[in-house]
């Protein structure tokens, strides 16, 4: 049996301690993991994306100091907006999109830092 406990997530490094029980007695292991390669450390914590569901207006909070870019598609993957974000907390307007869900992809430089799904009601 293996039991997993997560004890610390500090400066985007993982502490992970596990134990194993069986075979005559129980073992304590632990070991540090670093944040998912590709991903930057204010994709892990730091953006913020609401209300969801959206009616009209799509609040974000943009971690990335030297701004950012955003990119709405639908779920087959079209292109249906996009546009740039300065540091802070933005409004994007959704008004034109049609009811549904749609994925928003920010991008930190030509890297893309966070997606999510929303709904536009």
């Amino acid at each position: 049996m293996v039991a997993w406990t997560l004890y610390s997530s500090l400066w985007g490094y993982s502490t992970v301690y596990y134990k194993t029980t069986g075979y005559g007695g129980t073992n304590g292991y632990s070991f540090r993991q670093s944040q998912p390669a590709g991903i930057s450390a204010s994709a892990i914590t730091d953006w913020n994306i609401y209300p969801n569901p959206a009616t009209d207006l799509l609040n974000v909070s943009n971690p990335v100091p030297n701004g950012a870019t955003y990119e709405i598609t639908d779920m087959p993957g079209r292109n249906l907006l996009t546009g740039n974000l300065a540091a802070g907390s933005q409004t994007i307007n959704v008004n034109s999109l049609s009811s549904g869900s749609y994925i928003i992809s920010l991008y930190e430089g030509n890297k893309k830092d966070y997606t999510k799904v929303f709904i536009k009601q």
